[in-house]
């Protein structure tokens, strides 16, 4: 046996290792055709997986290699890291700026303002993770939206030298490392279960999985004979090819499921170049996209997104693919001209010109943020029509909150802290509270109209809403458990209870919650049983009406308002910038077959129990089409919750049910 045979993973990491390079092309071809053609390879995000293994395989073999050696210096590791890191991503973030300042409607550039602070301030997953909870917006105007990788894995390289650093001193390298990954794994697969955006966001819960690469490069293994590496590396590849094509965005993911493609990376490096799959790994081409993987991961997602943002639709296979294309152009031109100059050890690039692109796309990222979506960039009458404050949704923030309410009304302030809940002051201030609007965020959205009725009938009520919670007893969701709504609901009841109001109107998007589904293009819905949630959610609306009937002389139901499936101002304002025509507006049939089955529902309980029955759609369906524009101005604020002008729109409705409830 040669000593190539038996050459352990540490020993090779002291050598350039082409089949690593192919591991890395593996790595973005996966993240790119997940990304490109949907379905195509169902588990491709797990190229992500695959890149942190590979990046705690080679920075712990770096570090590590210079403490043996009395060499190692910290402020020399960050400089690597900026050299690495930093250029390329500079550019491609400069040229989202200005796609985004060229094409975005306000509300959209003032997202990118904020994750392009979160981007370079390298908390982009943190940012992320906070947005992707109800109200996400849709990935075509989030051209930064992969740069969550990056935070994840400089976080990680915050704290990781100093207790490398430590861990070797103590002469308890392998062991703290062990024990970190053991911890960080058994975290992520609870997160997973109780919180699975902040699993796949968070550093803590992917932690890990550079770990995994941190124990390969230390050499906490034994050396493998040639045979043995064959098999490690077949071994390896199968556990890649299962997750690519055995999960699925629907897949419980990461925890227990991202040590498939985890395991299968750190069992190909394990295995050495000259394994069976590692020669394959190491051809020409491999190695080729290996060497701009990098780049190309940078660029494919910013052109993805703003060839949606420009159709106006999902992209097509031809235009996906030509994007795709043109990603590997701009790759290979960031590799030979950005990534390379700066870090070639000879004649450096110095590091000035990327503090001071740092401080510039900041500035830009402010304004942004700071005026609201900079509405000055467009056209008076798009602007208009698009501003962020033209599509605000609910009440405004300084009627709402308990420290508003404690100088109103100390019923509701006696009950402490309703847990996650927005409640509000409507309609008269100086008049005595006697209607209760409660429901998910879609009674919240309705609230400006319940407002304007109450002010003009000089009267006064409360807004009580949860964005995402239905308002209903005793169900739970099995799949997001981490913000449990029944402490919502059950402190909903007690206000009510407090505050002895004429009329209760019960307001929700009942489709999402019976149908268990979103319309569309949205993502998943809450589920509150395993066989569906149609008899779960109808038993638990008429237990709420029963405990609530006493409550309250009148009862009322509102039906839900109809979905459009787009974000509305975004989609009708890149229509206007672009000088093209669309219709978004659901046609009243789309509107009843989506509808059928929670009306039905909702009106057999709301007879059941004599309550009145409100239905938004007879105001915003007036034809063969509901509107999702009047008169100029916006209706929705997103794909399905009314703006303030949406809202008041439905005052009459509001006005009438109070004069029915009081005959």
């Amino acid at each position: 046996m040669n000593r190539r045979e038996v050459m352990s993973a540490a020993d090779v990491s002291r050598s350039y290792r082409a089949d690593i390079d192919g591991l890395r092309a593996v790595a973005v071809l996966a993240v790119i055709l997940f990304h490109a053609f949907p379905g195509l390879v169902p588990g491709g995000f797990v190229g992500v997986d695959i890149f942190f293994v590979i990046s705690g395989y080679l920075i712990t073999g770096i570090i590590a290699r210079e403490i043996d050696a009395g060499t190692y210096r910290t402020l020399r590791f960050y400089e690597r890291r900026l050299r690495r890191i930093v250029p390329a991503f500079l550019v491609v973030c400069a040229v989202s700026a200005l796609g985004a300042a060229l094409l975005y409607v306000p509300s959209d550039f003032e997202m990118f303002g904020e994750s392009l602070v979160a981007s370079l301030l390298i908390h982009a997953n943190i940012f992320f993770f906070k947005e992707s909870g109800y109200f996400a917006a849709p990935d075509e105007v989030l051209p930064l939206l992969h740069i969550w990788s990056l935070s994840v894995e400089e976080q990680f390289y915050v704290f990781f030298p100093l207790a490398l650093v430590l861990l070797s001193k103590w002469k308890i390298r392998t062991t703290g490392i062990v024990v970190g990954l053991a911890i960080s794994f058994a975290a992520a697969c609870v997160a997973v279960i109780t919180n699975p955006d902040a699993a796949f966001f968070l550093a803590q819960y992917r932690a890990w999985e550079l770990l995994i690469g941190s124990c390969l490069a230390i050499g906490t293994l034994p050396t493998l004979s040639h045979r043995a590496a064959d098999v490690c590396s077949l071994v390896g590849g199968t556990l890649i090819a299962v997750a690519l094509w055995g999960l699925s965005s629907a897949s419980t993911f990461p925890g227990w499921n991202a040590a498939f493609p985890s395991l299968g990376a750190a069992l190909l490096i394990y295995a050495g170049p000259q394994a069976t799959l590692n020669r394959a790994l190491s051809t020409a081409p491999m190695v080729g996209i290996g060497l701009i993987s990098y780049s190309l991961y940078l660029w494919h997602w910013p052109l993805l997104s703003f060839g949606a943002y420009i159709a106006i639709r999902p992209l097509l296979p031809i235009e996906a693919a030509a994007i795709v294309a043109l990603a590997f152009a701009a790759a290979w031109l960031s590799y030979r001209f950005v990534e390379r100059p700066f870090r070639r050890p000879m004649n450096r690039v110095p590091l000035t010109p990327l503090f001071g692109g740092v401080a510039a796309l900041l500035a830009v990222a402010l304004v942004a943020d700071l005026t609201k979506g900079a509405a000055w960039r467009l056209p008076a009458d798009i602007a208009a029509m698009t501003n962020v404050e033209a599509v605000r949704s609910g009440m405004p923030p300084e009627r709402c909150g308990m420290r508003k309410l404690a100088e109103i009304d100390q019923r509701l302030t006696a009950l402490g802290n309703i847990p996650r809940t927005n409640i509000c002051r409507l309609g008269d201030p100086t008049a005595e509270p006697t209607v209760v609007l409660w429901g998910d965020s879609h009674a919240e959205a309705a609230a400006p109209g319940l407002d304007a009725a109450l002010a003009g009938a000089g009267k006064a009520g409360y807004l009580i809403g949860r964005g995402g919670c239905p308002p209903i007893a005793s169900i739970e969701t099995i799949d997001r458990p981490i913000w449990p709504c029944a402490p919502s609901v059950e402190k909903a009841f007690q206000a009510v209870s407090a505050i002895k109001p004429e009329i209760v109107i019960i307001a929700a998007r009942w489709p999402l919650y019976f149908e268990g589904s979103r319309y569309q293009r949205e993502g998943p819905a809450p589920r509150f049983a395993a066989d569906g949630n149609f008899g779960i959610v109808a038993d638990g609306l008429d237990a709420t009406l029963s405990k609530m009937h006493p409550m309250a002389p009148s009862l009322v139901l509102m039906t839900s308002v109809p979905e459009v499936g787009f974000p509305v101002p975004s989609t009708l304002g890149r229509a206007a910038i672009l000088g093209r025509e669309i219709d978004i507006a659901p046609t009243r049939a789309a509107y009843d077959q989506r509808q059928q089955r929670s009306t039905a529902e909702v009106t057999r309980l709301a007879k059941k129990y004599g309550a009145l029955l409100m239905t938004p759609d007879t105001i915003l369906c007036p034809g063969v089409k509901c509107d999702v524009e009047r008169d100029g101005a916006v209706l929705y604020a997103d794909q399905n919750h009314l703006t303030r002008a949406g809202a008041h729109l439905l005052a009459p409705m509001f006005e009438q049910a109070m004069l029915a409830s009081q005959r």
